[in-house]
């Protein structure tokens, strides 16, 4: 029997329809209902926030209600290439321009030095992301920000719970002159999975209140359209799973990590690999899956773990590379070498509940195997 790549592990019906029992009796399953304020309720004292955070359907809308609350329309917004395609749609949908940035060898994350070079007159914000679930340190990309006079923004999707370096728990978003939102997705792949979800996190109490209205057709308090809306609230049903991983969630990123340490002790550079993370900083990151970087013949280590059912993917195709982008002279390949070398050598496995330290074992073999040509 096979590794699948990925494996949810929903939390039984059980566990989650307590939730839902002040929606059935107020009968509120929408528009803000009981279950799914008590998870804003939840994840502000999960991640010590001093505001609630506001709770979307899921992350991509997040993205959006997020840059038409802070006015990011018709503007160039800086944007990594190394990400999953939602960010740059997200900014195209709200009819601005993704300027893609090439990364950084070491963690992957967006380089500052090329985002440098690719300023505009029109750039007016840059969205950080955290790609495979592993977060960086914030500061340069705050500083950065505060020198270009750039509205920040932290694409957070994959790291609900990981930590940031020099801080004890999440980023303490956002003072003003640092920031000005992070967004987190609730997708059932991730560490807070509640099928389909996001949540806005910010410091600032009138932002969220511009992004909840937003999210709920740009109504006012006399339901009258006053801002440019669209419909991005999550139902009680989907708050309900939420608040039932939410018991749990910190379970899961244990057992995660715990693979992904056993992976680290298991591979090292005799392998012919190189890693996002190492043992010292597990706790900056979730996990969804364990990333490589593979240096060595990609397609016989495919062929390896294909012949035991051990599910892989390679994340991320670059955004540069995609059909809707490679035509546009600034997104040049050669303008990217090292989402280039990401996209050929970045190999994620197995890394979820299901799973023991035994299954870790056998995955790593398999990749010595590989590397050592047998």
């Amino acid at each position: 029997m096979g590794i699948p790549l990925i494996k949810p592990t929903p939390p039984a019906p059980h566990l989650w329809q307590k939730y839902l029992i002040d929606s059935y009796a107020k009968n509120q399953f929408c528009n803000f209902g009981p279950a799914v304020q008590e998870l804003q309720s939840r994840i502000k004292g999960t991640l010590g926030l001093k505001q609630k955070p506001i709770i979307c359907c899921n992350a991509t809308l997040g993205l959006e209600v997020v840059l038409l609350a802070a006015n990011l329309t018709n503007c160039d917004i800086l944007v990594p290439s190394f990400t999953f395609a939602a960010t740059s749609l997200a900014v195209e949908r709200v009819g601005s321009r993704p300027i893609f940035v090439d990364s950084t060898e070491e963690t992957w994350h967006m380089s500052i030095v090329d985002a440098d070079k690719r300023l505009t007159k029109r750039t007016k914000a840059m969205i950080v992301v955290h790609p495979l679930g592993m977060t960086t340190d914030p500061l340069p990309y705050i500083d950065f920000a505060e020198k270009h006079k750039l509205l920040l923004i932290f694409d957070s999707a994959s790291t609900f719970g990981a930590k940031y370096p020099q801080y004890p728990g999440q980023l303490p978003v956002f003072p003003d002159n640092s920031g000005l939102c992070e967004v987190f997705s609730l997708h059932i792949t991730k560490s807070l999975g509640s099928g389909e979800g996001g949540a806005i996190v910010s410091g600032d109490p009138d932002f969220l209140e511009k992004c909840r209205r937003i999210s709920n057709f740009g109504f006012n308090d006399d339901a009258e359209v006053e801002l440019l809306g669209t419909n991005a609230k999550m139902s009680d049903f989907q708050a309900a799973v939420g608040l039932a991983v939410l018991d749990t969630y910190h379970e899961t990123l244990r057992v995660r990590r715990d693979l992904a340490a056993c992976y680290l002790r298991e591979l090292d550079k005799r392998w012919e690999i190189s890693f996002q993370c190492n043992a010292g900083n597990l706790e900056q990151h979730t996990f969804p899956f364990f990333p490589i970087k593979y240096h060595g013949d990609m397609q016989n280590l495919k062929g390896c773990l294909n012949a035991f059912d051990i599910g892989y993917r390679q994340y991320y195709r670059p955004l540069h590379l995609h059909p809707r982008y490679n035509s546009k002279k600034r997104n040049k390949k050669e303008n990217f070498p090292v989402c280039n070398e990401l996209a050929d050598k970045v190999l994620c496995l197995p890394c979820h509940n299901s799973m023991t330290l035994a299954d870790v074992v056998k995955i790593c073999n398999l990749i010595k195997e590989a590397s050592d040509g047998k």
